[in-house]
C-alpha cells in the first residue's frame, strides 16, 4: 500500500539515519510514484550523500586514504560542508604524517570556520605536533574566547 508506506516514511524521516542508503532510495521511489519530483530529487541527493559517507568509511577501513580523500572531496562539493575539508586535512596529518599540508588546509578554512572553537582546538593540535607552541597557544586562546562568548547552556 503506497499511501501507508508514504505516511510511514514521512513519519520516520526526521529520525532517519544520514547514512541509510536504502531508506533514502525507497523514499525517493515512493515520492516518484506520487510525482513529487522535488522531494524525490531531495531523497536521491540524500541517498548519494549516504552512499559516499559509507564509501569513505569503507576506504578508511581498508586504509585506502587517497580514495577516502576523493570521497570527502565529492561530499564537500555536494554539501559545501567544510567539516569534510577538515577530515581531508586530518587524513594528511594522521595517515600521511604531512602536518604542513594539514595546516595549510586548515588555514584555508579559517574564513569559514573562524567562529568555530573546535576548529581552533584541532588546529592547535597540529601546531603542537609541529612543535610550534606559540601558534598552538594562540589557537587555544581563540577557541576559549569563542567558547566564553557562547550563551550559558549552549555548546
Amino acid at each position: 500500500n503506497f499511501k501507508q508506506a508514504m505516511e510511514l516514511y514521512k513519519e520516520i524521516e526526521p529520525q532517519a539515519k544520514e547514512n541509510d542508503v536504502e531508506f533514502w532510495n525507497n523514499y525517493a521511489e515512493l515520492n516518484a510514484e506520487y510525482e513529487n519530483f522535488e522531494k524525490r530529487d531531495y531523497c536521491l541527493r540524500k541517498k548519494h550523500i549516504a552512499q559516499l559517507k559509507n564509501d569513505v568509511k569503507a576506504e578508511l577501513d581498508k586504509k585506502n586514504h587517497k580514495q577516502a580523500i576523493k570521497k570527502y572531496e565529492e561530499l564537500f562539493k555536494l554539501t559545501n560542508d567544510y567539516s569534510y575539508q577538515k577530515e581531508i586535512a586530518n587524513i594528511y596529518a594522521v595517515c600521511f604524517e604531512d602536518i604542513k599540508k594539514a595546516i595549510k588546509i586548515y588555514k584555508s578554512l579559517e574564513p569559514q570556520l573562524k567562529n568555530d572553537a573546535n576548529y581552533w582546538f584541532q588546529l592547535s593540535s597540529l601546531y603542537e605536533y609541529n612543535n610550534n607552541y606559540y601558534r598552538e597557544v594562540l589557537c587555544i586562546k581563540k577557541a576559549i574566547d569563542i567558547e566564553l562568548k557562547e550563551p550559558e547552556g549552549e555548546v
